[in-house]
């Protein structure tokens, strides 16, 4: 929101990229992104694509609105395109929401050695993760990162 702000000529200072999501491509993924979250998960899918990688990976993309989408497009065709990759649009003006009866599903949906990850807004994070735990997902299989500021 802050870039859509600037104007031709302002100056910016950034740092990173900074992060330490730890991905296993050996073992199934499910992605939980909020936002701009979607970022490092981008990355993620498109290499597993290129590689035609054998990996199961779902994406869970939580929203306000079809037009604060990022990267909707790009990820629709990596979809159409991979069997093994899939993705779930969440938008809150839908009603749709990722919330802990959701991710309680999704666990109930997913192989015992998946790997979860979780990208997004703090208080996201936050929830999805005590979700996960309260569905019993032990710690050592949940990997997430906080993208604050936003």
């Amino acid at each position: 929101q802050s870039l859509k702000a600037l104007k031709e000529g302002d100056t910016i200072e950034f740092t990173g990229p900074l992060g330490n999501l730890d991905f296993n491509p050996e073992k199934p993924a499910v992605m939980f992104a909020g936002g701009i979250g979607i970022t490092p998960f981008r990355s993620i899918v498109s290499q597993h694509f290129i590689q035609a990688e054998p990996q199961r990976i779902h994406l869970h993309y939580a929203n306000r609105s079809e037009s604060d989408v990022p990267f909707l497009a790009e990820l629709e065709s990596v979809a159409e395109y991979d069997p093994n990759f899939k993705m779930t649009n969440l938008l809150s003006e839908k009603g749709q929401r990722l919330d802990a009866d959701y991710v309680k599903d999704q666990v109930a949906r997913s192989l015992p050695e998946t790997i979860f990850y979780i990208v997004g807004p703090p208080g996201m994070v936050k929830d999805v993760r005590e979700a996960l735990k309260a569905a019993g997902v032990p710690e050592d299989r949940i990997k997430a990162e906080s993208f604050v500021g936003y």
